[in-house]
């Protein structure tokens, strides 16, 4: 007598995720949800997925022990059985990160008169918050760019910008010193 193996078609594969906001460095695993596979296949962008993610033995689940920013993109995994194939919705990954190292780009000798004029960076994911402080006291701004119209002798100093990873909660910091240099200039 021969058995008849009856097979359900699988059912429409879901990506869950362990956390939906990983950060960088930070384990991460995708599983893939579905029924009556025979086997499943995962993609990133259509290609395949970094050497850092390792595989289940079942393949259902996607482990990454230490997400980088690199591993950021949108995930895929397919089921197949003998009577059916189907793929799940791209799952986005997002790897939060920084801020990396703050920079600021800037004149640093200015005459009085003139216009102190300096911007902040730093890589972050998502963007980071700024606060500028001028000889250790907090101006209030909050934007990524910080200045001065007609700098006088007393706005000479330390200009520090401190970079905040709103999620992460990290930070980073940058100083210049701004020296005003010979008198105003007469016409």
């Amino acid at each position: 007598m021969r058995a008849l193996i009856i097979s359900e078609p699988v059912t429409k594969p879901k990506i869950t995720a362990s956390t939906p906001q990983p950060k960088e460095n930070e384990p991460l695993t995708l599983t893939c949800v579905t029924s009556h596979a025979v086997t499943i296949t995962w993609t990133r962008r259509g290609t395949s997925i970094s050497s850092g993610a390792k595989l289940s033995e079942d393949h259902k689940t996607l482990t990454f022990s230490s997400i980088t920013r690199g591993d950021s993109g949108e995930y895929q995994c397919g089921a197949q059985n003998p009577v059916s194939k189907d793929f799940s919705e791209p799952y986005a990954v997002s790897v939060l990160y920084g801020p990396d190292e703050a920079r600021i780009e800037g004149e640093v000798f200015v005459r009085p008169g003139s216009s102190i004029t300096l911007t902040c960076s730093a890589d972050s994911f998502p963007p980071p918050e700024f606060q500028w402080k001028v000889n250790d006291t907090d101006t209030g701004a909050k934007t990524s760019k910080y200045g001065v119209n007609n700098a006088e002798t007393e706005d000479q100093g330390l200009y520090t910008c401190v970079v905040r990873n709103p999620v992460t909660l990290r930070t980073a910091t940058a100083a210049v010193y701004i020296n005003m240099t010979a008198g105003r200039t007469t016409k």
